[in-house]
């Protein structure tokens, strides 16, 4: 009996555990965020959209190099009054009636049937159709380069976004520290203000501070709320029951965050503007190129059918289906639109302003991204440094703090001097955290601005 007790008891045991750890909030990593963010933001959809868009469009102009065929079938009833003469109905199509001498008795109404199958095929037209083929191809590319821009661009905001929770975060744990520091300092200064070794004043004043911290920490909570429904808007994900680690924001660890600037040549963001570069130029090529005609290889057959014939009219609808006529016709077509020769000279001065546009950009990024990089080296190398000296300062502040608190103990500063001892403190914490905070920031910078998050990936 005892041993089935045992049992039970056990058992129970196991599933309290197993319910605690189920939950237990699962902690993000940067790593994991960009993966939920790159799986469900909605703006990486439409990118790839626009690649299968610009892959349809590439598949369209590779098609109008074949052959383009139009069939046409009419069964029609109506008169056949004729009159001498030919005529073009339509541009491809053409007409030539018979002679209503050869038509006899009187015009009733008969059937007639029409069929025709025309082949169209430009068979030179100076190059265009392998310049807009090429167009589309750089287009597509673009899209593609665009795509993983957006990715460098997203996964930088999400980086910035994760470490403002842990900056918010840090700075909760600050006030709480602050407001142990002031509890103990109360507790303190209430045991000797009723010892009566020091005045109630000390109480009142440790009081106030204590009660400053406390809003200060709530004040922190309410922004560590915030920044992590700010990340949840990229995730599509709830990060409510997540928890984030703050233990690598105040330890950043040993690696070469200086890299020269020509690592930025092959950046998506150049790589982008480089395709509308190659497009507008190809594009201005294009342009020229519409100024002259396209040759067609043209072919048709057709066949013709009558309800009139030597016996009379023939009235019924299958009437038509006699007396037929077939016909081929094959040739060589020349295109020329004669009025896009004025056309041609704005809609390539039009290429060229465009061409230029699309230089001016990709240099005007190429030098940002350059120049940037530079500026991010150079306060990274002063940064690591301040790192440093915070943290020493932090050290230094604190060891004081103890000192200073053991002589307030023993009678020998007041409660003014103890508190300014804690604000020193308080101040010296607080310039390590921003310390961290810019640092950070500025690998996130330089993580956009070449493209790689890898030391990022590995600490966080």
């Amino acid at each position: 009996m005892i041993r089935l007790k045992l049992y039970l008891v056990g058992i129970l045991l196991l599933f309290v555990k197993l319910h605690a750890y189920s939950q237990a909030p699962s902690e993000l990593s940067l790593s994991r965020a960009w993966e939920l963010t790159l799986a469900n933001y909605p703006l990486f959809a439409e990118d790839q959209a626009q690649i299968k868009a610009a892959s349809y469009q590439k598949q369209l102009i590779q098609h109008q190099f074949l052959p383009q065929l139009q069939l046409q079938l009419q069964n029609t009833y109506g008169s056949y009054a004729g009159s001498i003469g030919s005529f073009f109905p339509l541009p491809g199509i053409f007409n030539v009636s018979a002679s209503p001498a050869e038509l006899t008795g009187s015009p009733h109404a008969m059937t007639n049937l029409y069929g025709s199958l025309l082949m169209d095929w430009e068979i030179y037209a100076f190059g265009r159709r392998g310049k807009q083929l090429e167009a589309a191809s750089i287009q597509e590319q673009a899209y593609k380069s665009r795509y993983h821009a957006s990715q460098i661009k997203v996964r930088s905001e999400i980086s910035s976004r994760y470490l403002d929770i842990l900056y918010n975060q840090v700075n909760v744990e600050w006030a709480h520290r602050n407001a142990d520091r002031m509890q103990e300092i109360l507790a303190l200064a209430k045991s000797l203000a009723e010892a009566g070794l020091k005045p109630g004043a000390d109480t009142l004043f440790a009081l106030s501070a204590y009660q400053q911290a406390v809003g200060e920490g709530e004040n922190w909570q309410g922004k560590a709320f915030e920044s992590r429904t700010a990340l949840s808007e990229f995730m599509a994900f709830p990060t409510d029951t997540l928890s984030f680690s703050t233990t690598s924001y105040l330890t950043p660890t040993e690696a070469n965050l200086f890299t020269a600037p020509d690592s930025v040549s092959n950046h998506p963001y150049l790589i982008t503007l480089q395709h509308e570069v190659s497009r507008a130029h190809v594009q201005r090529q294009l342009t020229r190129r519409n100024l002259f005609p396209s040759l067609s290889l043209l072919g048709g057959i057709s066949t013709r059918g009558s309800g009139y014939s030597a016996g009379g009219i023939g009235e019924q609808w299958s009437a038509g289906f006699g007396n037929r006529a077939d016909n081929y016709l094959v040739g060589i077509g020349l295109t020329w639109n004669l009025t896009s020769v004025y056309n041609n000279r704005l809609e390539n001065k039009l290429a060229e302003q465009n061409t230029h546009i699309s230089q001016s950009r990709y240099k005007t990024q190429a030098l940002k991204l350059h120049t940037t990089l530079r500026a991010i080296e150079k306060r990274l190398s002063e940064q690591q440094k301040q790192l440093i000296s915070t943290k020493s300062a932090v050290h230094s502040a604190r060891q004081a703090y103890a000192l200073y608190m053991t002589r307030y103990e023993s009678g020998l500063i007041s409660m003014t001097e103890l508190l300014q001892l804690q604000l020193l403190l308080q101040q010296a914490e607080r310039s390590e955290i921003e310390a961290f905070h810019q640092f950070w920031n500025q690998v996130i910078l330089k993580a956009e601005f070449t493209g790689d998050f890898s030391y990022l990936s590995t600490h966080f």
